[in-house]
């Protein structure tokens, strides 16, 4: 099989399964309800993250310059 052929034409080789905002803030509420103490506090942070993000787009700054900040805290 050649190198850009899949095993299966037509499907796709993965599956995008990436939450909405929506359903993020909802996993983040359900741990804040009933998670674990260091479950809290990771989902209070993602909590902030999400709002900081949403802060950024709201004042026009770009999807690239968002993903590259967050890059670079994560590194």
């Amino acid at each position: 099989m050649a190198a850009n052929e899949t095993w299966n034409p037509g499907v796709p080789d993965s599956i995008d399964l990436t939450p909405t905002w929506e359903t993020a803030a909802r996993i983040y509420a359900a741990v804040l309800e009933n998670g674990t103490t260091e479950g809290k506090t990771s989902a209070l942070a993602g909590l902030l993250e999400m709002g900081r993000i949403l802060d950024q787009f709201n004042q026009g700054v770009s999807r690239e310059d968002i993903q590259a900040t967050r890059r670079a805290n994560n590194a």
